[in-house]
C-alpha cells in the first residue's frame, strides 16, 4: 500500500512539474519575467509558511543557518529562476521543457566524463537512454 501511495505522489509531482511550463508561458503574457517569478515564489512561500506547525523552531533553524539559507536563496532560487523565466520568455514552452528535461541527463553524462570515479554502468546507460526517449 505504501508503494502505491509513493507512486501516486510521484506521478502527481511529475504532472505538476510538467504543467509549470504552460503556466509560466501563460503568466508571462501578463507580467514581466522577474515580477512573475517573484509573485509565484511569494505565493508558494506563503503556502509553505502556513504548513509548518512549529514556526518558532522553523525561524530558529533559519537563524542558525542564515549564511547557507541566503546562499541557497541567491544561487538556487534567485539567479536560477531569473535566468529560467527570462529564457522561457524568449523561446516556446516546448523548447524550454526539452532543454530543462535534458539537464539531468546532461549532468549524468558530464559527471561520467569529468569525474574519475563515476563509472557508466549498464543501469546508468539504460536510464539515460530511457530519459532521452522520454524527452524525444
Amino acid at each position: 500500500m505504501k508503494n502505491i501511495k509513493t507512486i501516486i505522489l510521484a506521478i502527481i509531482s511529475c504532472l505538476l512539474w510538467s504543467t509549470a511550463f504552460t503556466g509560466v508561458k501563460i503568466g508571462l503574457q501578463y507580467s514581466a519575467p522577474l515580477s512573475f517569478a517573484g509573485l509565484r515564489f511569494m505565493i508558494s512561500g506563503l503556502i509553505l509558511f502556513f504548513i509548518f506547525a512549529d514556526l518558532k523552531n522553523y525561524f530558529k533553524l533559519i537563524r542558525q543557518n542564515l549564511k547557507i539559507v541566503l546562499m541557497l536563496a541567491l544561487f538556487q532560487t534567485f539567479i536560477l529562476y531569473a535566468l529560467f523565466y527570462t529564457g522561457i520568455n524568449m523561446v516556446s514552452g516546448a523548447t524550454a521543457a526539452i532543454i530543462v528535461g535534458f539537464a539531468p541527463l546532461n549532468t549524468a553524462i558530464v559527471a561520467h566524463i569529468t569525474m574519475k570515479d563515476d563509472k557508466m554502468t549498464w543501469k546508468k546507460t539504460l536510464s539515460i537512454m530511457i530519459g532521452l526517449i522520454g524527452i524525444v
